[in-house]
């Protein structure tokens, strides 16, 4: 599964309790669990993975109500003054103020810091952005490893040096695991949207499933997410389904189920969202945008206009697809224990 880390290694996902952040702990935390262990610290909502990984140290960041980030950067001084300080010290989205370990490596977790223009965001949540994006900017110098999870995300950080730079994708342990059920699984009439949050685009999603229903009478569209996220056109719909926010094995259910899977999001990080719906419902309609171009690069699929904005979509059949840019987790984790490796003999 991957070459043990023999050094001290401190993960501060304290801003990340949901979501892409909460995947990639529980996934660390997993793994190191089971390879010595290693410190996490963690968001309060996350402390249950003390019970769940016990081989290693858990330090809860104290809840401040102005900032998340405030709340990692103050468990970072509280683990240096309980444990010293780390070999290396890996942060979730949260800006570098200072160098914390002999290797210090940043996580960009949300692009919308760098790419905040022009997507559809409350005043407020644009300027926490703004500032957000400063932050990190500014904490970069302080980073020996800056990683992302797509080229299209590092492409934003193109001038902190190449050198620097790292992919680290998301696993796609889920995808690999029912390739073969997707493959044999009896469709339903369903489309299926997965994320409400605003960028997600979610009144053009409901463009393409029209179209799609104008050759299918019987379609109904399923969104997972937040029901108060969704415009009241849409929820009083007879033909949407708004399940809320599920547990991970009801949505990956519900995909092999189904015979579309819809994501017109504007912007993402990285392609697990379109990867999981293109791995496991029949056939796919992506947003045109670099992380969803680099899953198909080299795969069948047709570009496709279906909703009133233009904006083209990547049109995919689930037969046609290969596990071509698909990795595990702990592939994903290996490659990170090299660099971390490489990084260390580099600063002998």
């Amino acid at each position: 599964m991957g070459t043990t880390v023999e050094c001290r290694i401190l993960f501060n996902f304290a801003a990340s309790p949901v979501g892409g952040g909460l995947k990639r702990l529980f996934e660390y935390a997993r793994w190191f669990d089971e390879h010595g262990g290693a410190r996490f610290i963690v968001h309060p909502r996350c402390e249950y993975l003390r019970d769940e990984f016990r081989r290693n140290d858990y330090v809860v960041a104290r809840q401040i109500a102005a900032s998340r980030i405030l709340q990692g950067v103050l468990a970072v001084r509280e683990v240096e003054r309980a444990h010293g300080s780390p070999d290396c010290y890996y942060a979730y989205g949260i800006p570098l103020d200072r160098r914390v370990g002999r290797v210090n490596w940043f996580h960009l977790s949300n692009v919308l810091p760098f790419a905040w223009r022009g997507i559809p965001l409350p005043l407020r949540t644009r300027l926490r952005f703004r500032v957000l994006g400063r932050q990190i900017r500014k904490g970069l110098a302080h980073a020996d490893v800056i990683s992302a999870e797509s080229l299209s995300s590092l492409d934003l950080l193109g001038d902190a040096g190449r050198d620097r730079l790292f992919l680290s994708v998301n696993g796609c342990d889920d995808e690999l695991r029912e390739a073969k059920r997707a493959d044999t699984q009896p469709r339903q009439p369903v489309a299926v949207v997965v994320g409400t949050y605003p960028y997600k685009a979610i009144g053009e999603s409901c463009q393409v499933f029209d179209a799609l229903k104008a050759a299918d009478s019987r379609l109904t569209l399923v969104i997972f997410g937040d029901p108060r996220l969704v415009s009241a056109d849409i929820r009083a719909r007879p033909d949407v389904i708004i399940k809320g926010s599920r547990p991970r094995s009801e949505v990956i259910d519900e995909l092999l189920g189904a015979k579309y899977y819809i994501s017109t999001t504007l912007i993402e990080n990285s392609s697990n969202a379109a990867s999981e719906g293109a791995f496991l419902a029949a056939e796919s309609y992506v947003s045109d945008i670099g992380p969803h171009r680099e899953l198909l690069n080299g795969l069948k699929h047709e570009r496709v206009v279906l909703t009133n904005s233009g904006r083209p979509l990547l049109h995919v059949m689930r037969t046609e697809l290969t596990n071509l840019h698909l990795k595990t987790w702990a592939e994903v984790i290996s490659e990170m224990n090299a660099r971390i490796d490489r990084e260390r003999h580099a600063a002998h």
